[in-house]
């Protein structure tokens, strides 16, 4: 394992969102074979499909009208 650690700042992942109708449009913000970082926008109602990936972490936005 490395030494150093690299540090990653999005001032504004909210801003990175896309709200579609016709479903989720992920946006990634890290895509490596390691890790993956991505923001997802959802229309009232609008669901995230199931993933096989166990370990995850989910912050929710609220869109304002």
């Amino acid at each position: 394992m490395s030494d150093t650690t690299s540090q990653i700042y999005f001032t504004d992942t909210k801003a990175k969102a896309v709200f579609a109708a016709d479903g989720p449009k992920p946006q990634f913000l890290i895509d490596t074979p390691q890790f993956k970082a991505l923001v997802v926008g959802l229309e009232a109602g609008g669901q995230i499909p199931v993933h096989p990936v166990r370990q995850r972490c989910i912050i929710f936005w609220k869109a304002l009208a």
